[in-house]
C-alpha cells in the first residue's frame, strides 16, 4: 500500500508588509502549522 501526499502552492502576497512578518507566515505555511492535523515529525505534505 502506497499514500501519496498532495502537494499545494501557495501564493503569499507582501505587499506593504515587513520582511520579518512575511517570513514567519512563510516558515509556519511550510512546516504545516495552519493545518488542523499538524504533527511536527511527519511530512505533511505543504
Amino acid at each position: 500500500m502506497t499514500l501519496e501526499t498532495k502537494r499545494q502552492k501557495i501564493t503569499v502576497d507582501a505587499t506593504g508588509r515587513a520582511p520579518g512578518r512575511v517570513a514567519t507566515e512563510v516558515a509556519m505555511l511550510l512546516r504545516g502549522k495552519n493545518r488542523p492535523d499538524f504533527e511536527p515529525h511527519i511530512d505533511g505534505g505543504n
